[in-house]
């Protein structure tokens, strides 16, 4: 199975007051391998997943030589290739990007503006193992959607990288997350709360905090949750519950986990 790995370790981040008006919008940016400083960073051979509440979304695509001197004969030309595809819930390819042919020459491959329109679902930018270009792939709601709420992921925190996970054990340091919007982009209050549940039974309320990213400009609630030997109780099946208000909209949204006894 192939694995997802969310490269947001470092991406700046703005965590906004609860309740204060701000206009929010997906977006998303993944650049590689030399990425600029704060944005998602891929490199040749990974992927990376993420939810889209659906609707309409402007996409581009960058992809140029290194730039770095042309006497450099490993420097004069460079591949880019990948695809952007729906996986879940069903499986559905949007596009190719990139070219087989390398690219030589000191125009760029470009890949848009365009609008697209997008249903819900999960998905995820591939990009191919000999990708050596400089490259940029930015996917930003438009401002004529309605307002909305992706399902919430969990996030497990590692040394290097984030990776989402559906099963989490003591020690782990986790993070609930749900990117939103608000209809066309409009300024407006926003709060939420995450209830844990185990069992049928809430055993944690938690005010979730409402972040920007600086780097993509997007928008995200999120809880963090730290794996402690104290929920050991909680073994097996959980739910992380989302219940938020964007506007005068209220929205819910949850994920399933495991945690399991393994100790690290």
């Amino acid at each position: 199975m192939r694995r997802f790995v969310i490269a947001v370790m470092g991406a700046p981040t703005l965590l906004l007051a609860l309740g204060a008006g701000c206009p929010a919008a997906e977006s998303f940016w993944f650049t590689g391998p030399r990425g600029a400083l704060g944005s998602f960073h891929l490199t040749g051979g990974n992927s990376v997943s993420f939810y889209l509440i659906g609707g309409n979304y402007s996409l581009y695509v960058h992809a140029s030589r290194p730039l770095v001197p042309s006497s450099d004969p490993a420097t004069r030309s460079c591949l880019f290739t990948g695809n952007f595809q729906r996986t879940s819930p069903t499986p559905d390819l949007i596009t190719r990007i990139g070219t087989v042919i390398p690219i030589s020459t000191i125009v760029p491959y470009k890949l848009g503006p365009t609008t697209i329109e997008l249903p819900r679902g999960l998905y995820a930018l591939y990009i191919a193992s000999l990708t050596d270009c400089n490259w940029a792939f930015a996917m930003n709601s438009t401002n004529d959607n309605p307002a909305g709420m992706t399902p919430v992921r969990m996030l497990k925190h590692l040394a290097d990288h984030v990776e989402a996970s559906d099963t989490a054990t003591v020690g782990d340091n986790l993070e609930f997350t749900a990117v939103y919007r608000s209809t066309n982009d409009e300024k407006v209050s926003v709060s939420g709360i995450v209830d844990f549940v185990h069992n049928g039974t809430v055993f944690q309320t938690t005010p979730l905090d409402v972040v920007h990213n600086i780097a993509d400009g997007g928008d995200r609630f999120v809880a963090r949750f730290l794996v402690t030997p104290e929920h050991a109780k909680y073994l097996g099946a959980n739910t992380a519950r989302f219940k938020v208000k964007i506007g005068a909209q209220e929205f819910s949204a949850e994920c399933a986990f495991n945690l399991t006894q393994q100790i690290h």
